[in-house]
């Protein structure tokens, strides 16, 4: 069943988790989560009866913020256990500030003044239920060591339900291609929300090179990269500051979706077609994978790895520290045999920039040669990854998500 309101709350469950009302004329939003709900009852979920809720959304669950359960379903989920799934990775924000982003960038040593709002809702949930026995399960990596200790009431796990990429894609034989002849292009780099990390990877990588494929919708200056940065000990800043410049001369450049005017940055146009443009990955020697988040600790994957991997590219990845370590998690194999790797252990997320940034510059310095004969001996690495997709899909139906052996694996 579905419990919406008014507002687009994308709370939906198996179980009475409170009073519900479902509206006669559902947004286009909730129609999407509808889509996901009913596709997630054909994958891990199909067999599991006892009581579960997945919420589709970000920041708080307001719907949560006054529900309450009925003593017959009270009684049911403390004896069976409730368990909710988060789709989205944690909204997290600063205790410290009295403005809260739907995102805060924050390190390891600013843990004990960051809350996540998905956590506050279901924590005042459970408590004013009497809930004794609710799993939480969200697809930040390493959620449980960060926010335990925060909310005594729950229990926190890594499992990423919104991930369900590798249960669901279609993966077609003619998806890629790993023909070095192809390849013409030193750098595939995919922006389509404004992000400031995308920002200053984009700005970076046209200022360095003319040797990639780009998208960048937006408009791009000094100004506009300082006042948006993550941190204002931006790494190479000079560097910056002109490819942010260039950028905003060269937008909107796009990849298979064209875009006739530039966007302000508080713009969004939700068009793209094909999520997976086959060709300008074939003409790159790699992708910059420029994830939703980066200046957090709780990494986290979506289809943008996905992709990269389907088209058989060696990726760098610019995401939360961790994203590799997470990646090799799942089964999947990185590149540290053929280039540093060290950025992904880099808590600093200016360090971890510029260790990026110095992984760019040392591939740049190598010829289109050199890098289809590094991509040649690449190959089994790129092909285990597209074959991993492919048995992942089976061994995440084969049983509930709770018992299924991979997410035990990466639960933490």
């Amino acid at each position: 069943m579905a419990l919406e309101s008014s507002n687009d709350y994308g709370l939906f469950s198996n179980t009475l988790l409170g009073r519900q009302w479902f509206p006669s004329n559902a947004t286009n939003l909730q129609r999407s989560w509808q889509e996901c709900w009913e596709v997630l009852q054909k994958t891990y979920f199909k067999k599991v009866n006892s009581p579960y809720a997945v919420y589709f959304g970000v920041n708080s669950i307001d719907w949560l913020s006054t529900a309450t359960m009925r003593q017959r379903e009270v009684n049911v989920c403390n004896k069976k256990g409730l368990k909710i799934y988060l789709w989205e990775p944690l909204s997290t924000y600063d205790t410290r500030k009295t403005t809260h982003d739907l995102y805060a960038n924050w390190n390891v040593d600013e843990l004990e003044f960051i809350r996540a709002k998905e956590l506050d809702s279901i924590h005042e949930y459970v408590v004013r239920n009497n809930l004794t026995d609710v799993n939480v399960y969200c697809p930040s990596y390493k959620s449980k060591i960060y926010f335990q200790e925060v909310y005594p009431n729950i229990k926190i796990d890594c499992t990423p339900v919104g991930w369900i990429y590798p249960a669901t894609i279609n993966v077609r034989e003619e998806e890629g291609t790993y023909d070095t002849d192809l390849i013409t292009k030193k750098f595939w780099c995919g922006n389509w929300r404004y992000a400031s990390h995308r920002h200053c990877v984009a700005s970076y990588l046209v200022s360095k090179t003319d040797s990639y494929n780009v998208s960048w919708l937006y408009e791009s200056n000094k100004e506009i990269l300082l006042q948006n940065s993550f941190t204002d000990n931006l790494p190479c800043k000079e560097t910056l500051l002109l490819g942010a410049d260039k950028l905003d001369k060269i937008a909107p450049i796009t990849m298979d979706t064209p875009i006739s005017e530039k966007l302000n940055l508080n713009e969004y146009i939700d068009i793209h077609i094909d999520t997976n443009p086959k060709k300008s990955y074939q003409e790159c020697f790699c992708a910059i994978v420029n994830e939703t988040r980066y200046a957090e600790p709780t990494g986290l994957l979506t289809e943008k790895i996905m992709n990269a991997m389907l088209n058989y590219r060696p990726v760098i990845m610019v995401g939360p520290t961790g994203n590799l370590e997470y990646m090799r998690a799942w089964g999947f194999q990185t590149f540290s045999d053929w280039f540093d790797e060290s950025y992904d252990l880099e808590q600093d997320h200016s360090k971890r920039m510029a260790k990026i940034f110095d992984l760019i510059d040392w591939i740049n310095a190598k010829s289109i040669e050199e890098l289809k004969e590094m991509y040649i001996d690449m190959l089994p690495t790129l092909l285990h990854n597209k074959i991993w997709i492919e048995e992942l899909q089976e061994m995440l139906l084969e049983s509930p998500i709770t018992k299924n052996k991979i997410y035990k694996r990466i639960r933490s």
